[in-house]
């Protein structure tokens, strides 16, 4: 995660030297990485905002809906820039909302029509981001211990990468590859000098050294 930290802290202020951010995303985002990010945005001079909601995503907007509250935060808060994580709650069945093009709920097990349902989801949610050149960038879902949300995430980064590719100002990270070893595999502690647990006990959620 060090290396997508220093991209976002070194990038950000080569675009203004006053950017106003808006931090959104789940349960990494409300924990100890958004704390860390959001701490070292202000320190490289940036005006930041954290708002997170643990266990959301684009799949459930009877939970929470990103797809609205996402462009209203960004609007009150006049964000030059958003920053999301999402994607680690999405790898289940995709429920409908008020204007979207389809109004079944598609099962994740169908999964060519899930592809290109999510595609349209995750697409539409940017470009409503970034009218009026609003800067998004995305950091796809971490890598994770259990082997079936592990291999999930795979899909939900094919499908963000596809994409946000066809929206203008967005940026997306794979963040699963910086919480991976050199094999692709989950990275649990750190490999120089002294060890260190990069992940919380359930495998998924990053620990302030992760």
């Amino acid at each position: 995660m060090i290396r997508t930290l220093v991209f976002l802290v070194v990038v950000l202020p080569s675009v203004a030297s006053a950017d106003k951010v808006l931090l959104l995303g789940d349960s990494n985002m409300n924990g100890a990485f958004g704390r860390l990010l959001g701490h070292e945005l202000r320190a490289s001079g940036h005006t930041v905002v954290r708002k997170a909601r643990s266990g959301s995503g684009l799949a459930y907007p009877g939970f929470f809906d990103w797809m609205d509250e996402a462009p209203r935060l960004a609007d009150k808060h006049q964000a030059d820039t958003v920053i999301m994580i999402f994607g680690g709650n999405d790898a289940q069945s995709l429920k409908p909302r008020q204007g979207d093009s389809w109004t079944r709920r598609v099962s994740w097990k169908d999964e060519e029509l899930w592809r290109v349902t999510y595609r349209e989801r995750v697409e539409n949610f940017a470009s409503s981001l970034t009218r009026g050149g609003r800067r998004l960038i995305v950091l796809a879902p971490t890598n994770r211990r259990p082997k079936r949300a592990s291999q999930a995430m795979v899909r939900i980064r094919q499908e963000q990468r596809a994409a946000l590719a066809n929206v203008a100002d967005t940026h997306w990270i794979d963040t699963y590859i910086f919480s991976s070893d050199e094999t692709g595999r989950y990275r649990a502690v750190s490999g120089e000098g002294r060890r260190k647990k990069l992940r919380h006990r359930d495998g998924i959620h990053l620990t302030e050294a992760g």
